[in-house]
């Protein structure tokens, strides 16, 4: 991020006093009224001119920086002037494409940083629940989950909320009642399935369990806008790993039997394995699950515990027994191995708590 506000003020200090001098007046008289980004490589505004609305763009890539904007004049102009100063100092809180973009293109993904980008429907100012929580927004925001009548996701005010809320939002448990309340009385409409793959591929702080109880998780059609979420090459909205392993975790459920494959084409947002088992459980099938984990066992220790945790909680005693002996060796903690004392021979269990007590730096004796 130092390179790239070094190249972002590098390109600014080589344009003309004359292209900054408006700019800065553009700024100054608050023209830039509305402002979206795309993966933290593009970014976009719409600027109130003195005779029109522009629409600068600024793009991040390996030769450096680029400009264009709807004005059509050479660049640098001064709407795109006014759009890098405005970043050098405000880029991190640009907002990506808002949830009213991404519901009018659900079936058109083709993204284009032109002047048909739909302005009208990016806010002036950024809600409250695309920021972090605070309890005075709370008070403001939740009267908008009220609404009793399912009204379809084409047209339900809060699938916004959903869709953009800051992550900090999705860890009140209130918050994610509401959600639940809300699931529960969907009844989607022939072009819901799309827009809900379209919310899932927003949102990685969506709750999943919710929507496979209502049932929202099996429509075919979802599963192959997902899919093309997954592979399209530049997206509405940009596939970062979160996204991507949601992706993959939904796609999963909706589509077993694919899962090996379709995980195996991001290795990067699965590593060890770990969310590609957790969605095989609650796809159904505990025994792929442990057979993945087992045979994919990381080496990274962090990681390697929390495999094994997993296996512990999905096995039964007896079969889980190398996992529990093999966590309470490497934690030395006995918790792991005294649910299946019964299950081990007096000489193993003496050998066991002997290592255990060796690993644990010399400790008490375990527990009976």
């Amino acid at each position: 991020m130092e390179t790239f506000l070094f190249d972002l003020q590098q390109y600014i200090d080589q344009m003309s006093s004359h292209i900054k001098r408006t700019a800065r007046d553009y700024l100054a008289e608050d023209r830039l009224i509305r402002r979206v980004s795309h993966g933290g490589q593009s970014f976009a505004a719409e600027l109130r001119g003195y005779q029109d609305r522009y629409h600068p763009t600024a793009a991040v890539h390996h030769q450096g920086l680029a400009t264009s904007c709807s004005c059509e004049r050479r660049q640098p102009c001064s709407h795109a002037a006014a759009l890098l100063m405005d970043m050098e100092q405000h880029r991190l809180t640009y907002p990506e494409v808002p949830w009213d973009v991404v519901r009018v293109w659900a079936t058109d993904r083709a993204w284009r940083w032109d002047a048909h980008f739909p302005w009208d429907l990016v806010p002036d100012s950024i809600p409250d629940w695309r920021l972090p929580f605070r309890a005075e927004a709370w008070e403001t925001v939740e009267p908008r989950f009220a609404q009793e009548d399912y009204i379809p996701l084409s047209r339900d005010p809060r699938a916004r909320i959903w869709a953009e809320a800051d992550p900090s939002w999705w860890e009140r448990t209130d918050f994610q009642t509401h959600f639940r309340t809300w699931v529960r009385g969907a009844r989607l409409d022939s072009a819901d399935p799309a827009l809900c793959a379209a919310l899932i591929w927003m949102q990685p702080e969506l709750p999943v369990v919710p929507l496979i109880t209502a049932g929202l998780m099996g429509r075919p059609s979802m599963a192959g806008l997902l899919m093309g979420w997954l592979f399209q090459q530049r997206p509405v909205l940009a596939p970062t790993p979160e996204r991507v392993r949601r992706a993959l975790e939904s796609l999963t459920m909706t589509v077993p039997d694919a899962a090996e494959f379709l995980w195996g084409q991001f290795p990067e947002v699965d590593p060890h394995h770990l969310a590609l088992a957790d969605a095989l459980y609650l796809a159904g099938r505990p025994q792929h699950a442990v057979r993945t984990l087992e045979q994919h066992l990381p080496t990274e220790n962090q990681a390697r515990r929390a495999a094994r945790a997993r296996l512990v909680e999905w096995l039964d005693l007896e079969a889980g027994i190398p996992h529990r002996t093999a966590l309470a060796l490497e934690t030395g903690q006995w918790d792991f191995v005294l649910p299946v004392r019964h299950l081990i021979g007096d000489a193993e269990w003496q050998a066991l708590e002997e290592a255990v007590r060796t690993r644990a730096g010399g400790g008490g004796a375990m527990p009976g």
